[in-house]
């Protein structure tokens, strides 16, 4: 859910099969210098189909990294710091509505206004993201240390390895990515330079021109058509990850001479 220039949101999750094992919540907000209580909790309720009152999640620091571009030059400002909270089960239990509810504070502007206007308060809050577990016969591993906050430009790009807890068996495998400030243009006008990553996964193409999806993973697309600059995202790999496979091998990367700065937030692999 992205979440610039807001004061909420919602999040709505479908796929779960219950009962939920383990459900967290990721945000990631852009400062400007020391970070400011009010960024280090959030609200999470559920609203539908049943409800839940309101729970304050105290987040911990997985990393504070270069913010991606905001404001310029490349890759200065900041820090962004990406959060992690766990989220009781009794409230995360499965499919449905959640709403998302910021502290006073916690994001510089909260009216809905488009971030190119070039009015830009900080803390700029980029979105949330909540991950449940359910039950099922698949693994599921869930990554962010040491790849969350690893802010990137997408020319050059960015390559890391993803170790799996197992060897894969069958099929599917599935993957998420959840990442912060992707966007497609400039506010409504799109550029082609700033949506145009290709995704590797051990060498196959799975996400941006030329792959199956023909779309990038980091278009800003939980926000279109604005805010932009939040993504989660998923695939059926199971085509690139062989039976056997231990490593998953990803690069990220754009051949524009315009191109977008992007941040990790957490991988989650699915699979048998």
């Amino acid at each position: 859910m992205a979440l610039r220039n807001r004061g909420g949101g919602g999040i709505e999750v479908s796929g779960v099969l219950g009962p939920v094992k383990a459900a967290y919540l990721y945000w990631a907000v852009i400062v400007n210098g020391a970070i400011p209580p009010a960024v280090q909790s959030i609200k999470l309720a559920r609203v539908l189909p049943t409800v839940a009152a309101p729970v304050t999640l105290t987040g911990t620091i997985i990393r504070t990294g270069l913010s991606p571009c905001w404001p310029r030059p490349v890759l200065a400002g900041g820090p962004i710091v990406v959060f992690r909270a766990s989220v009781p089960l009794t409230l995360a239990n499965g499919n449905g509505f959640y709403s998302v509810t910021l502290n006073p504070g916690a994001s510089g502007l909260t009216d809905g206004e488009d971030p190119w206007n070039g009015n830009i308060k900080f803390p700029l809050f980029e979105g949330a993201s909540l991950v449940i577990v359910g039950t099922g016969t698949s693994t599921v591993a869930i990554f962010d240390k040491g790849l969350a906050g690893n802010s990137f430009n997408a020319n050059p790009g960015i390559s890391y390895t993803l170790n799996l807890p197992a060897a894969v068996r069958g099929s599917p495998v599935l993957f998420d990515n959840i990442g912060a400030d992707g966007q497609r243009g400039t506010s409504r006008l799109d550029d082609p330079g700033l949506s145009s990553e290709t995704t590797l996964l051990n060498f196959v193409n799975i996400a941006g021109p030329g792959s199956n999806a023909n779309d990038s993973d980091w278009n800003g697309n939980s926000g279109l058509p604005l805010p932009q600059l939040w993504d989660d995202v998923g695939h059926e790999v199971t085509a690139a990850v062989p039976i056997g496979t231990t490593r998953l091998n990803f690069n990220v990367s754009s051949s524009f001479s315009t191109w977008d700065c992007l941040t990790p937030v957490a991988n989650v692999v699915s699979f048998h």
